[in-house]
């Protein structure tokens, strides 16, 4: 009888720590779903842009974008849980928000060259 409940108490304790270092590995990767993105352990400056031009929305829900018309620059914009993008949108920044550097985004434009972008957070504050 005692080495019955041994064996089911080491079962069900084996279980409880799979779940418990799934959910600490889920944690630590949660960019893992975009490849490329690396993020920065400390967000970067505030970038000095006003206003986004979305080019393309990614599976991620990321978008690369244009800041303030400028063609020949582009910034990927990590959305927070309320933001949605979608192509060839205007993201005007308000008084109270700024754009953050989080990181870079290595990807391959349909070129075929390398590109390497800033990442970026839209967040709410005083600069």
């Amino acid at each position: 009888m005692k080495k019955w409940l041994i064996y089911v108490l080491g079962i069900i304790t084996g279980i409880i720590l799979t779940f418990a270092f799934a959910l600490c590995v889920a944690n630590i990767s949660d960019n893992s779903e975009i490849t490329g993105l690396e993020m920065f352990e400390e967000p970067g400056e505030q970038m000095d842009y006003s206003q986004f031009k979305v080019l393309q929305v990614l599976k991620s829900g990321c978008a690369l974008a244009n800041p303030d018309h400028s063609f020949s620059t582009i910034v990927l914009i990590i959305p927070d849980e309320t933001q949605q993008f979608y192509d060839n949108q205007k993201i005007v920044l308000g008084t109270n928000q700024y754009a953050q550097r989080v990181g870079t985004y290595r990807y391959t434009a349909q070129n075929g060259m390398g590109k390497t972008v800033p990442a970026v957070k839209i967040t709410y504050g005083a600069e």
